[in-house]
């Protein structure tokens, strides 16, 4: 996953050309042969720094793949995409994300291009809240992921619920180590599994007769609906 981890476990040495890459997509340029491979060649040098062999699985953690998937499909074809995602509700109205605030590069790439596709004025951007600015930037990314990856079937695609993993992590930790091979390795670490989740985090903590959580369902809904959630957060396991 990297040689350097932090303590979200988030591959750092893949920030600043996944970045890069993210403001340049949403900026409308699209996958080239060029960007290709400049993701290759990083690769190449985040595994010349590691100790691993050719049979050994590679990939990393970083969210911001999200907004970069064309590329990252085009760079390395066989590559499997594990997609985790939270309730639009429960992510809107808990802090913001580095990609839903106008701060930084990345968040201005992201929240322009999302307050566009969303046919919301940009000039609201300024004016709405920070929760607003989650709920678009999760429909822009999360509606945008689906879309890719269900293409691609479910030997190259896994999608995981946060609630689920939070509330049955032996469960969804067989169905990782089933799609990426059952290997000694992912056996191992799906066993450590269980003892690192905090059930309690499934929880939404939030009331639908907030209006701010009506405002995020509506908006929402068409793209979660597909993934199984209703209107209120979930807080067992998946149906």
């Amino acid at each position: 996953m990297g040689n350097e981890i932090n303590a979200s476990g988030d591959s750092v040495e893949w920030v600043q050309p996944i970045y890069q890459r993210a403001i340049a997509r949403c900026g409308g340029t699209g996958a080239d042969r060029e960007s290709s491979e400049s993701l290759r060649d990083h690769a190449r040098h985040v595994l010349s720094a590691a100790d691993v062999t050719k049979q050994q699985l590679w990939g990393w953690k970083l969210p911001e793949t999200m907004l970069i998937l064309p590329d990252v499909l085009a760079a390395f074809p066989r590559a499997k995409i594990i997609h985790l995602l939270r309730h639009p509700v429960s992510s809107s109205l808990r802090r913001s994300h580095m990609t839903s605030r106008f701060n930084n590069p990345v968040g201005r790439a992201v929240l322009t291009a999302a307050y566009r596709e969303v046919g919301r004025s940009e000039k609201s951007i300024e004016r709405d809240a920070e929760w607003q600015h989650n709920a678009i930037t999760w429909l822009y990314q999360v509606r945008r992921v689906a879309h890719i990856c269900r293409q691609l079937g479910a030997e190259r695609w896994l999608e995981i619920r946060f609630e689920d993993l939070c509330t049955t992590p032996k469960t969804v930790s067989t169905q990782v180590t089933a799609f990426l091979g059952n290997t000694s390795e992912q056996l191992a670490a799906a066993a450590q599994l269980e003892n690192k989740i905090n059930p309690a985090r499934a929880a939404g903590a939030v009331e639908m007769t907030d209006p701010r959580a009506e405002w995020v369902w509506s908006l929402c809904a068409p793209v979660a609906e597909q993934f199984g959630y209703g209107a209120t957060p979930p807080v067992g396991e998946k149906s």
